[in-house]
Parts: structure tokens; sequence; C-alpha cells
């Protein structure tokens, strides 16, 4: 059986189409349960009309809970557990909610609104790092490379390409026609057999990254290299809601660091 062919999924509830927010979700604590809920909170406050789709990737069921209504929400409980930050790029390939997909983890807190529809990009990633942390993981990457269209020109240049950059979590503002694209040149879907640990997930970020230099030729990314924030891989939820008691947080877009 094609492992796409559950993947159709529609809403009904009008919203704007020009773009909209995918959001990967794992909850396995009460803590991370609070994740997504003020995630979808604040896309709601400064997003209104904007359609939030969340694709739960296998949440232990005990700690998932629900502390709002939103008409404008979708969850969807992924049929393909640990793909993780694939996820957002499979369901969008086959349902076109909207024209362009802001894909962000759930542990993102927006505090103030971006301006995404002004951004004429048909992919970009959200962060990036530079391409000298793009050959970690090397061997894997490889392996990565291999379930798609054209592996030796995709290896040669994990190999010997200095110019591109991971895609930070592999979040990303996207056009569906640009994926569609993507997928057609070089079968991305073929990575759902291939992304099932951490590792591979880590992976992902440097072949997603690369994909997207290649047909962009965009080196940088809208929120800039991630190792160059002051907060980042040492921010964490509690520093996060101790800065909202005291109305001081490090920025207008917030990502907090839990190993999952």
């Amino acid at each position: 059986m094609d492992l796409l062919e559950k993947t159709k999924n529609e809403i009904n509830h009008p919203h704007d189409k020009d773009f909209g927010f995918i959001m990967t979700r794992h909850v396995n604590s009460e803590k991370t349960n609070n994740y997504w809920n003020i995630n979808a909170k604040l896309l709601n406050k400064f997003y209104p009309n904007k359609l939030i789709i969340i694709i739960d990737d296998n949440s232990n069921q005990k700690y998932l809970k629900q502390t709002f209504l939103l008409k404008n929400l979708l969850i969807i409980q992924s049929s393909y557990p640990k793909r993780g930050e694939l996820l957002p790029y499979i369901y969008f390939l086959k349902n076109k909610w909207f024209e362009k997909a802001v894909i962000i983890h759930d542990g993102v807190f927006i505090h103030k609104r971006f301006s995404f529809e002004k951004i004429n990009y048909s992919a970009i990633s959200l962060w990036h790092f530079n391409n000298s942390n793009t050959r970690q993981h090397l061997k894997n990457n490889i392996r990565l490379a291999n379930y798609l269209k054209y592996p030796k020109f995709i290896k040669y240049h994990l190999l010997n390409n200095n110019t591109f950059n991971g895609c930070f979590g592999v979040q990303s503002l996207i056009s569906h026609t640009f994926l569609v694209h993507l997928n057609n040149k070089y079968k991305i879907e073929n990575l759902l057999y291939a992304v099932h640990t951490r590792e591979d997930r880590c992976s992902l970020e440097r072949i997603i990254g690369l994909l997207l230099f290649l047909e962009t030729k965009i080196k940088t990314s809208l929120f800039g290299n991630i190792f160059k924030h002051p907060y980042a891989f040492v921010y964490k939820f509690e520093n996060y809601i101790k800065d909202i008691k005291h109305h001081k947080i490090p920025s207008h877009i917030i990502k907090v660091f839990t190993g999952r």
C-alpha cells in the first residue's frame, strides 16, 4: 500500500488561503502539552483568519489536552510515527490548504505579527545554520540521499558544496507549487521510508537545506543563523514562562529547546 494513501484531509471552515501554519506536535509530558496550546493561541491572536494545521506525531494520550477552542484549527493524527519534521511536507504535499505554509515546531511562540504574506520567495528556511555544520551526520545524510531521485547528484553536493546552509528544524515558508515541484523532481515523499530516529531528523535538516538551495539559490533565512541567537539551544520552556511573567522576552519569535 502506498504510504501516502491516507493523507487527504480537508476542512470546510472559511479562512484566508494566501498562507497558513502547519505545526508539528509531540506531547510526552504535562509541560510539553503547554507548547502547542500556547503556540496555537498566539497564532490565532495575531493571525485570526489563518488556518492552523497541527500534525501530531505519536503524542502520549495520557498528557494530551486541549485548553482552548478555535474554529480555524485542524488537528491530524499522523499515520507515520516518528517522522517528526518531515510530516508537514508530506501532508501539505497532498493537501493544498493554502498557497504557502509556514512550517513550525510546537515549541515556537510568535509574540508579534510578522508579515509572511509579503515574502515573495517560493521557499525559504525560517532559521538556518552554516555550511560548516552541514557535514555532521554525513554517513546518515548520504543514506537519506539514496532514497531520493538523482542520489549521485545530491550526494556530490552534500560532499562538495560549501555554499548551502542547513534548514534548522526543517522549519520553512514554502509554497505548495514549489513543494510539488520538489517532490516531482527529487521524490522527497520517499523519505517516509528513511526517517525514523532523531539522527534521521538531523540529517533531514541538511537534505532539505540542500534541496532548497539547489532550487532557489537562497543562502539565508527569514530569522537568521540560529547559532547567532543568544538564547539558542539553552533557552528552556521554564525560561520562557519566567520571562513572560516579567514581561521581558528575548525576541518576538521564540524557540524553546527541549530534547524529545
